[in-house]
């Protein structure tokens, strides 16, 4: 099985637990921060669920490509660019117009 470093507390425990069509979910068994990989760029980055500062608006973004990809998590196909996404709801088309969500498991 394949073991990473987790992203938020360090430790060699994140690892694969599914797969949904085109998106593979991993977990953190030391943290339990969940992830998934992003189809766009072939699982190169990892998809971060975001926020909107000072708004509800909430989208996946891959730190790597800067896909976006809507909550429900559609299809390879279904992505906007973050920048695009941003300037469309009429916020600045930067990292600081969102905050991150850590998503763990229930």
């Amino acid at each position: 099985m394949e073991i990473s470093v987790c992203h938020s507390c360090r430790a060699k425990a994140f690892q694969p637990i599914s797969a949904d069509g085109e998106f593979s979910l991993w977990q953190c068994s030391s943290c339990g921060v969940r992830r998934y990989q992003c189809p766009r760029c072939d699982g190169q980055g990892w998809l971060i669920r975001v926020r909107v500062r000072g708004g509800d608006a909430e989208m996946y973004v891959c730190e790597e490509c800067e896909a976006t990809f809507e909550i429900a998590l559609p299809s390879r196909q279904a992505f906007r660019d973050f920048q695009d996404w941003l300037t469309s709801i009429g916020k600045q088309p930067a990292w600081s117009s969102v905050e991150e969500i850590h998503e763990q498991a229930a």
